[in-house]
């Protein structure tokens, strides 16, 4: 026969065992649903990342067939026409050895005049704690620095400073 005592202890045993397996199963389910849910945030990501291949696979086919059909891809511009090519019995040639052409007209290049350095100098002196100096040496004298933008004024200081 089982004294009460003994039962008592068997029965808190008992309910000791099944407290510390829910406590283990819980904190396995616990771990399980992080996984998972880690899980599913890949897979939410690697979602993402196939539907943005394939907008672009969509456009890309979408720019293929308009190329087919004639029109230019829209992310590349136009293409020039080709130049005419001079043929070798062309006897108007300007003897400067380039028989293609040129790709585009040489620049004249303007000096800055004597006044314009000083009027620089001046102005860096004036507006040397401007955000907008170079504009303000320009904008200070409109008529002297015709021609020029701020970056020639810039470019020109830089270079008056590296002289001296």
């Amino acid at each position: 026969m089982v004294t009460p005592i003994v039962a008592a202890k068997k029965s808190a045993a008992k309910k000791a065992k099944r407290i510390t397996t829910m406590e283990r199963l819980e904190r396995q389910f616990i771990s399980q649903s992080q996984q998972l849910s880690a899980l599913c945030n890949t897979l939410q990501d690697q979602i993402e990342a196939v539907e943005a291949v394939e907008r672009e696979f969509r456009r890309d086919i979408a720019n293929i067939g308009a190329y087919l059909d004639g029109a230019p891809p829209p992310s590349k511009r136009a293409k020039p026409p080709p130049r005419a090519v001079a043929s070798p019995d062309d006897d108007d040639n300007d003897d400067d050895g380039d028989k293609y052409g040129s790709a585009r007209a040489a620049r004249t290049k303007v000096y800055f005049t004597d006044d314009q350095e000083e009027a620089i100098r001046v102005g860096m002196q004036l507006f040397k704690d401007s955000a907008t100096k170079w504009a303000d040496i320009k904008n200070h004298g409109p008529k002297l620095f015709a021609g020029k933008t701020s970056v020639h004024i810039k470019d020109k200081a830089r270079n008056m400073n590296k002289l001296s």
